[in-house]
């Protein structure tokens, strides 16, 4: 295995907070995880699989040497900056932010260190399964003590909030201001096999929440398709979808919401008339994403589900109509304007 040069970079402060867990674990007579035990998931292209494959081997034995039930680590980057997070088999997920780094290097060196400190707080998290069958209980100010402890080890007062997630969020608190983002795209859909159907344009606000949520609200301007030049169809609405994104690089969307507006026909000379129609509907939108630095682009199809079918007439003739329930297919580029959206 051929690890990447590191000269000149030895820290004894960064090398001491990595060795004392080591130390603490083969001291002490708790069972311990084999690295086995430990599953990892990184997602980082700033580092080389050579790189790579070295720094999960350093994580799983830290880990393993602290955590005696196992568990799952999930590392992603973005670019030199990176979001970890461990999930012990029997507890809750912690997570720690890893600032930009000036190199590969001092990023592996910086995760290396993100991992001793969650390892360190998956074994304050509570007595194991194993201490409750001996019967072992800790002394309650000792348990006050130690929260104490591991409060100051992070930087945060005992009473203090959570770290914060890779959005700009914790697993408890939201940070204020949230990150923002700002997207534009496009829909169309067709109602019938004739080609009648509606397109619109989206400009959409998105804004971060806890727990990888987002709350979005779009204004939309349409035309409708397949009218056949007699009567021209604009719809003008707003959408509002509370989404949330899934999977390691939050690639997979899957949100749900509501839609208003009106629908506005206008037919050409010698007809020379109009009409407006309301409408509400319910919203769900499945979509799959990329990123590319600070811009998101999305893809998938949206379903609405109408209060009522609308239909445009012309001297008693059916020209244009929209049915109780539609799909289409939308397009979306989003990019951030204030913190860390994705």
């Amino acid at each position: 295995m051929k690890a990447e040069p590191r000269a000149g970079r030895a820290n004894p402060r960064k090398l001491s907070r990595l060795m004392i867990p080591l130390l603490i674990g083969l001291l002490s007579g708790r069972s311990w995880a084999t690295t086995s035990d430990i599953s990892t998931e990184v997602h980082c292209p700033a580092l080389s699989p050579e790189v790579k494959a070295e720094f999960e081997a350093r994580a799983q034995v830290d880990l393993s040497l602290r955590s005696a039930g196992g568990g799952q680590l999930e590392v992603v980057c973005d670019g030199l900056a990176a979001q970890v997070s461990f999930r012990p088999r029997s507890g809750k997920r912690f997570d720690r932010v890893v600032p930009r780094a000036a190199s590969p290097a001092a990023l592996v060196d910086a995760l290396l260190v993100a991992v001793a400190e969650l390892a360190a707080d998956a074994a304050y998290q509570g007595p194991t399964p194993e201490n409750q069958e001996n019967g072992a209980a800790e002394n309650p100010a000792n348990q006050t003590s130690r929260s104490q402890q591991d409060a100051e080890r992070r930087g945060v007062p005992a009473s203090g909030t959570p770290m914060p997630l890779m959005g700009g969020a914790t697993r408890e608190t939201m940070q204020w201001p949230p990150p923002i983002g700002l997207g534009l795209g496009a829909q169309a859909g067709l109602f019938r096999l004739t080609g009648m159907g509606l397109a619109t344009i989206d400009l959409t606000l998105a804004v971060g929440l806890p727990e990888r949520m987002v709350a979005s609200v779009a204004g939309n301007y349409g035309f409708g398709l397949g009218t056949g030049g007699t009567v021209t169809i604009r719809t003008f609405g707003a959408t509002a979808i509370l989404s949330r994104w899934w999977g390691a690089k939050r690639v997979f969307e899957l949100g749900a919401g509501f839609g208003a507006g009106s629908i506005i026909a206008s037919a050409s000379p010698p007809y020379e008339a109009s009409q407006s129609h309301g409408f509400v509907a319910g919203v769900a939108r499945v979509r799959y994403a990329l990123e590319a630095g600070a811009w998101r682009f999305s893809a998938g199809p949206e379903f609405r589900v109408y209060g009522w079918p609308t239909s445009v007439e012309l001297d008693g003739a059916r020209i244009w109509d929209m049915p109780v329930f539609t799909a289409a297919i939308t397009l979306d580029a989003m990019t951030r304007l204030y913190g860390r959206l994705w």
